[in-house]
Protein backbone atom coordinates (compact mmCIF):
# COMPACT_ATOMS: atom_id res chain seq x y z
CA UNK A 1 0.00 0.00 0.00
CA UNK A 2 1.05 3.57 -0.63
CA UNK A 3 0.81 4.34 2.93
CA UNK A 4 3.90 1.77 3.46
CA UNK A 5 6.26 3.88 1.96
CA UNK A 6 5.43 6.74 4.87
CA UNK A 7 9.38 6.57 6.64
CA UNK A 8 10.44 3.60 4.38
CA UNK A 9 13.82 5.68 3.83
CA UNK A 10 15.89 2.85 6.23
CA UNK A 11 14.15 0.40 5.01
CA UNK A 12 15.25 1.57 1.24
CA UNK A 13 18.69 2.06 2.27
CA UNK A 14 18.92 -1.42 4.09
CA UNK A 15 17.65 -3.39 0.73
CA UNK A 16 20.11 -1.44 -0.70
CA UNK A 17 23.12 -2.25 1.11
CA UNK A 18 22.04 -5.95 0.86
CA UNK A 19 22.30 -5.60 -3.23
CA UNK A 20 25.58 -3.87 -3.02
CA UNK A 21 26.78 -6.48 -0.65
CA UNK A 22 25.65 -9.71 -3.63
CA UNK A 23 27.91 -7.83 -5.79
CA UNK A 24 25.66 -5.49 -7.46
CA UNK A 25 27.15 -2.66 -9.47
CA UNK A 26 26.83 1.21 -8.24
CA UNK A 27 25.04 2.12 -11.56
CA UNK A 28 22.32 -0.93 -11.13
CA UNK A 29 22.35 0.41 -7.38
CA UNK A 30 21.34 3.81 -8.95
CA UNK A 31 18.64 2.60 -11.42
CA UNK A 32 17.35 0.84 -8.40
CA UNK A 33 17.04 4.27 -6.17
CA UNK A 34 15.93 6.51 -8.77
CA UNK A 35 13.00 4.40 -9.77
CA UNK A 36 11.93 4.16 -6.12
CA UNK A 37 12.37 7.98 -5.79
CA UNK A 38 10.05 8.37 -9.12
CA UNK A 39 7.21 6.63 -7.71
CA UNK A 40 7.34 8.73 -4.67
CA UNK A 41 7.71 11.67 -6.66
CA UNK A 42 4.32 10.59 -8.81
CA UNK A 43 2.80 9.40 -5.67
CA UNK A 44 3.39 13.29 -4.27
CA UNK A 45 2.21 14.83 -7.69
CA UNK A 46 -1.12 12.80 -6.96
CA UNK A 47 -1.45 13.59 -3.35
CA UNK A 48 -1.35 10.17 -2.42
CA UNK A 49 1.66 11.13 -0.22
CA UNK A 50 2.03 14.42 1.82
CA UNK A 51 5.71 14.70 1.19
CA UNK A 52 8.32 12.96 -0.76
CA UNK A 53 9.59 9.89 2.36
CA UNK A 54 13.07 9.61 -0.37
CA UNK A 55 13.86 13.38 -0.54
CA UNK A 56 17.06 12.35 1.90
CA UNK A 57 18.24 9.38 0.05
CA UNK A 58 21.67 9.56 -0.78
CA UNK A 59 22.96 9.72 -4.58
CA UNK A 60 25.12 6.90 -5.83
CA UNK A 61 28.43 7.60 -6.89
CA UNK A 62 28.50 5.83 -10.75
CA UNK A 63 31.91 7.41 -11.45
CA UNK A 64 33.50 4.59 -13.36
CA UNK A 65 35.94 2.53 -11.32
CA UNK A 66 37.85 1.34 -14.03
CA UNK A 67 38.30 4.07 -17.08
CA UNK A 68 38.14 1.81 -21.06
CA UNK A 69 40.33 2.79 -23.47
CA UNK A 70 38.82 2.93 -27.66
CA UNK A 71 40.77 1.05 -30.06
CA UNK A 72 42.77 2.75 -33.15
CA UNK A 73 42.58 2.07 -35.71
CA UNK A 74 45.77 -0.08 -36.86
CA UNK A 75 44.45 -1.88 -33.50
CA UNK A 76 40.79 -2.65 -34.96
CA UNK A 77 41.92 -4.07 -38.64
CA UNK A 78 44.64 -6.14 -36.22
CA UNK A 79 41.88 -7.61 -34.62
CA UNK A 80 39.54 -8.41 -37.75
CA UNK A 81 42.57 -9.84 -39.21
CA UNK A 82 43.22 -12.35 -35.99
CA UNK A 83 38.87 -13.20 -35.25
CA UNK A 84 37.80 -16.63 -36.42
CA UNK A 85 35.18 -15.33 -39.40
CA UNK A 86 31.78 -15.87 -37.28
CA UNK A 87 33.74 -13.26 -34.58
CA UNK A 88 34.94 -10.79 -36.78
CA UNK A 89 31.92 -10.35 -37.91
CA UNK A 90 30.85 -9.10 -34.68
CA UNK A 91 33.01 -7.50 -33.73
CA UNK A 92 33.62 -5.07 -36.89
CA UNK A 93 29.18 -4.54 -36.46
CA UNK A 94 30.16 -3.10 -32.86
CA UNK A 95 32.64 -0.76 -34.18
CA UNK A 96 30.79 0.58 -36.64
CA UNK A 97 27.12 1.53 -34.61
CA UNK A 98 28.34 1.11 -31.16
CA UNK A 99 25.94 -1.32 -30.57
CA UNK A 100 25.70 -3.26 -27.08
CA UNK A 101 25.97 -6.70 -26.13
CA UNK A 102 22.16 -7.38 -26.21
CA UNK A 103 21.39 -5.74 -28.79
CA UNK A 104 23.56 -7.00 -31.10
CA UNK A 105 21.85 -10.38 -29.79
CA UNK A 106 18.49 -9.18 -29.99
CA UNK A 107 19.50 -8.46 -33.94
CA UNK A 108 17.67 -10.88 -36.73
CA UNK A 109 17.88 -10.79 -40.09
CA UNK A 110 14.38 -8.79 -40.02
CA UNK A 111 16.34 -5.58 -38.41
CA UNK A 112 18.14 -5.47 -41.22
CA UNK A 113 16.87 -2.19 -43.88
CA UNK A 114 18.26 -2.69 -47.26
CA UNK A 115 16.14 0.15 -48.37
CA UNK A 116 18.00 2.49 -46.01
CA UNK A 117 20.99 0.65 -45.17
CA UNK A 118 20.85 0.31 -41.23
CA UNK A 119 19.40 -1.62 -38.62
CA UNK A 120 16.02 -1.30 -37.30
CA UNK A 121 16.60 -1.00 -33.26
CA UNK A 122 13.34 -2.42 -31.91
CA UNK A 123 12.20 -0.37 -28.24
CA UNK A 124 12.11 -4.02 -26.90
CA UNK A 125 15.15 -4.44 -26.19
CA UNK A 126 17.01 -1.35 -26.43
CA UNK A 127 18.86 0.50 -23.28
CA UNK A 128 16.93 3.48 -23.39
CA UNK A 129 13.95 1.49 -24.28
CA UNK A 130 13.13 3.70 -27.42
CA UNK A 131 12.72 2.58 -30.74
CA UNK A 132 15.70 3.44 -33.38
CA UNK A 133 17.62 3.72 -36.95
CA UNK A 134 21.28 3.01 -36.79
CA UNK A 135 22.90 3.73 -40.04
CA UNK A 136 25.37 1.16 -41.80
CA UNK A 137 28.09 1.95 -43.90
CA UNK A 138 27.91 1.35 -47.43
CA UNK A 139 30.23 -1.10 -47.44
CA UNK A 140 29.08 -3.48 -44.88
CA UNK A 141 25.04 -3.15 -45.91
CA UNK A 142 25.96 -4.79 -49.10
CA UNK A 143 27.83 -6.90 -46.94
CA UNK A 144 25.32 -8.56 -44.97
CA UNK A 145 22.38 -8.17 -47.66
CA UNK A 146 24.85 -10.87 -49.40
CA UNK A 147 25.24 -12.72 -46.23
CA UNK A 148 21.27 -12.94 -45.39
CA UNK A 149 19.96 -13.70 -48.83
CA UNK A 150 17.67 -17.03 -48.28
CA UNK A 151 17.85 -17.03 -44.75
CA UNK A 152 14.45 -16.73 -42.63
CA UNK A 153 13.57 -12.77 -41.23
CA UNK A 154 13.15 -14.24 -37.46
CA UNK A 155 17.07 -15.66 -37.79
CA UNK A 156 19.02 -14.43 -35.74
CA UNK A 157 21.61 -11.44 -37.47
CA UNK A 158 24.80 -12.33 -36.00
CA UNK A 159 26.81 -15.83 -34.19
CA UNK A 160 27.16 -13.78 -30.54
CA UNK A 161 29.87 -16.03 -28.31
CA UNK A 162 28.07 -17.09 -24.91
CA UNK A 163 30.94 -15.49 -23.64
CA UNK A 164 31.58 -12.32 -25.86
CA UNK A 165 34.34 -10.92 -22.89
CA UNK A 166 36.27 -13.81 -22.92
CA UNK A 167 36.36 -14.77 -26.34
CA UNK A 168 37.57 -10.86 -27.00
CA UNK A 169 40.29 -11.43 -24.71
CA UNK A 170 41.50 -14.38 -26.64
CA UNK A 171 41.04 -12.65 -29.99
CA UNK A 172 43.06 -9.61 -28.48
CA UNK A 173 45.84 -12.18 -27.09
CA UNK A 174 46.20 -13.23 -30.77
CA UNK A 175 46.37 -9.81 -32.50
CA UNK A 176 48.88 -8.76 -30.09
CA UNK A 177 46.77 -6.17 -28.34
CA UNK A 178 47.36 -5.20 -24.75
CA UNK A 179 44.01 -5.56 -22.71
CA UNK A 180 45.66 -3.17 -20.08
CA UNK A 181 47.75 0.23 -20.88
CA UNK A 182 48.10 3.62 -19.30
CA UNK A 183 45.04 4.65 -21.38
CA UNK A 184 42.85 1.84 -19.86
CA UNK A 185 41.48 -1.42 -20.11
CA UNK A 186 39.53 -2.81 -23.77
CA UNK A 187 36.54 -5.18 -22.88
CA UNK A 188 33.56 -5.50 -25.23
CA UNK A 189 31.96 -2.31 -24.16
CA UNK A 190 35.17 -0.21 -25.17
CA UNK A 191 33.98 -0.91 -29.22
CA UNK A 192 31.03 1.34 -28.25
CA UNK A 193 33.94 3.59 -26.49
CA UNK A 194 35.57 2.70 -30.06
CA UNK A 195 32.61 3.89 -32.06
CA UNK A 196 32.44 7.45 -30.16
CA UNK A 197 35.71 8.47 -30.61
CA UNK A 198 35.94 7.36 -33.91
CA UNK A 199 32.72 9.02 -35.09
CA UNK A 200 34.15 12.49 -33.71
CA UNK A 201 37.62 11.97 -35.17
CA UNK A 202 35.48 11.83 -38.32
CA UNK A 203 34.00 14.73 -37.78
CA UNK A 204 30.55 14.63 -36.41
CA UNK A 205 29.43 17.53 -34.01
CA UNK A 206 27.91 17.05 -30.94
CA UNK A 207 24.33 16.40 -31.60
CA UNK A 208 25.45 13.88 -34.30
CA UNK A 209 27.46 11.82 -32.21
CA UNK A 210 24.46 11.85 -29.53
CA UNK A 211 22.16 10.80 -32.05
CA UNK A 212 24.15 7.93 -33.53
CA UNK A 213 25.04 6.93 -29.84
CA UNK A 214 21.35 7.14 -28.45
CA UNK A 215 22.34 8.76 -25.51
CA UNK A 216 19.90 11.24 -23.44
CA UNK A 217 22.24 14.27 -22.98
CA UNK A 218 25.57 15.53 -25.08
CA UNK A 219 27.36 15.02 -21.66
CA UNK A 220 27.39 11.24 -21.60
CA UNK A 221 28.60 11.34 -25.29
CA UNK A 222 31.67 13.29 -24.81
CA UNK A 223 32.48 13.16 -21.03
CA UNK A 224 31.92 9.03 -20.69
CA UNK A 225 32.39 7.74 -24.08
CA UNK A 226 34.28 9.93 -26.22
CA UNK A 227 38.56 9.67 -26.33
CA UNK A 228 41.42 12.22 -26.67
CA UNK A 229 44.08 10.85 -29.08
CA UNK A 230 47.59 12.12 -28.41
CA UNK A 231 48.41 12.15 -31.75
CA UNK A 232 45.16 13.85 -32.73
CA UNK A 233 45.85 16.64 -30.06
CA UNK A 234 49.25 17.17 -31.67
CA UNK A 235 47.62 17.44 -35.40
CA UNK A 236 45.85 20.10 -34.30
CA UNK A 237 48.54 22.08 -32.71
CA UNK A 238 50.02 21.79 -35.45
CA UNK A 239 47.08 23.37 -37.57
CA UNK A 240 46.82 25.80 -34.85
CA UNK A 241 50.18 27.07 -36.08
CA UNK A 242 49.92 26.59 -39.87
CA UNK A 243 46.59 28.94 -39.38
CA UNK A 244 48.55 31.52 -37.41
CA UNK A 245 51.49 31.58 -40.29
CA UNK A 246 54.00 29.61 -37.93
CA UNK A 247 55.28 27.74 -40.41
CA UNK A 248 55.69 30.05 -43.30
CA UNK A 249 56.25 33.50 -42.29
CA UNK A 250 59.99 32.94 -39.98
CA UNK A 251 62.91 32.61 -40.76
CA UNK A 252 63.74 30.06 -37.96
CA UNK A 253 61.45 27.86 -36.57
CA UNK A 254 61.37 24.80 -34.64
CA UNK A 255 60.52 21.94 -36.73
CA UNK A 256 58.00 19.28 -34.56
CA UNK A 257 60.43 16.86 -33.75
CA UNK A 258 59.85 12.78 -34.02
CA UNK A 259 59.78 12.10 -30.81
CA UNK A 260 55.82 12.30 -31.13
CA UNK A 261 55.79 8.77 -32.84
CA UNK A 262 59.36 7.28 -31.66
CA UNK A 263 58.65 8.49 -28.04
CA UNK A 264 62.04 9.22 -27.74
CA UNK A 265 62.52 12.47 -25.16
CA UNK A 266 63.88 15.59 -27.43
CA UNK A 267 66.22 17.95 -25.18
CA UNK A 268 65.20 21.91 -26.01
CA UNK A 269 67.93 23.74 -28.30
CA UNK A 270 70.00 19.96 -29.05
CA UNK A 271 67.50 18.59 -31.41
CA UNK A 272 66.23 21.98 -33.31
CA UNK A 273 65.53 21.10 -37.38
CA UNK A 274 66.01 25.18 -38.45
CA UNK A 275 65.03 26.07 -41.91
CA UNK A 276 65.31 29.29 -43.92
CA UNK A 277 61.47 31.64 -44.51
CA UNK A 278 60.43 34.61 -45.35
CA UNK A 279 62.27 37.09 -43.51
CA UNK A 280 59.92 39.89 -41.29
CA UNK A 281 59.79 43.51 -41.50
CA UNK A 282 61.34 45.43 -38.76
CA UNK A 283 58.97 45.81 -35.75
CA UNK A 284 60.12 46.89 -32.28
CA UNK A 285 63.79 47.44 -31.24
CA UNK A 286 64.82 44.94 -33.66
CA UNK A 287 65.56 46.07 -37.12
CA UNK A 288 64.39 44.58 -40.17
CA UNK A 289 66.78 41.88 -41.71
CA UNK A 290 68.24 43.01 -44.95
CA UNK A 291 68.77 39.88 -47.15
CA UNK A 292 68.69 35.85 -46.45
CA UNK A 293 72.49 35.57 -45.40
CA UNK A 294 71.97 37.10 -42.44
CA UNK A 295 72.65 34.82 -39.48
CA UNK A 296 69.23 35.50 -37.75
CA UNK A 297 66.17 37.38 -38.19
CA UNK A 298 63.41 38.62 -35.74
CA UNK A 299 60.92 35.33 -35.32
CA UNK A 300 57.56 35.69 -34.43
CA UNK A 301 58.00 32.53 -32.40
CA UNK A 302 60.88 34.17 -30.35
CA UNK A 303 60.34 37.63 -29.59
CA UNK A 304 62.66 37.53 -26.92
CA UNK A 305 66.49 36.28 -27.47
CA UNK A 306 68.26 34.40 -24.32
CA UNK A 307 71.91 35.66 -23.42
CA UNK A 308 74.44 33.95 -21.05
CA UNK A 309 74.75 35.77 -18.11
CA UNK A 310 78.31 37.90 -18.25
CA UNK A 311 77.64 38.69 -22.05
CA UNK A 312 76.31 41.77 -23.72
CA UNK A 313 73.46 41.75 -26.37
CA UNK A 314 74.68 40.51 -29.72
CA UNK A 315 74.57 43.01 -32.95
CA UNK A 316 73.25 41.59 -36.12
CA UNK A 317 73.64 42.79 -39.74
CA UNK A 318 71.66 45.91 -40.21
CA UNK A 319 71.83 47.03 -36.28
CA UNK A 320 73.70 50.51 -35.20
CA UNK A 321 77.11 50.39 -34.82
CA UNK A 322 79.07 47.77 -36.30
CA UNK A 323 78.11 46.15 -39.58
CA UNK A 324 79.47 42.61 -38.42
CA UNK A 325 79.59 41.38 -35.12
CA UNK A 326 80.04 38.32 -33.44
CA UNK A 327 76.68 36.47 -32.02
CA UNK A 328 77.80 36.79 -28.08
CA UNK A 329 80.07 39.24 -27.62
CA UNK A 330 82.27 38.72 -24.64
CA UNK A 331 81.83 40.77 -21.62
CA UNK A 332 84.54 44.05 -21.12
CA UNK A 333 86.80 43.53 -18.29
Amino acid sequence: MVSDLMGSLPRVEKALRVLEKDGKGKKTLANHAESLSAFCDWCVEREYLAEDPLKRLRRFDTTPLVRRRALTATEIRKLLTAAPPDRRLVYGLACVTGLRVKELTSLTIGHVDFVRGGLVLDAAWTKNRKPGFQPLPGAMAGFLKELCQGIPKDHPLLPIPSHPARSLDIDLGTAGIPKWTEEGKVDFHSLRNTFTTLVIDCGANVKEAQSLLRHSTPELTMNVYARTRSERLGELADRVGERLGYDRECEIYVKRPESRKTGTPVIPFDSMVYRRKMLVEAAGIEPASESASAGASTCLAFSLRSRRPGTRQARFPGSPGEGTASRVAPQDA
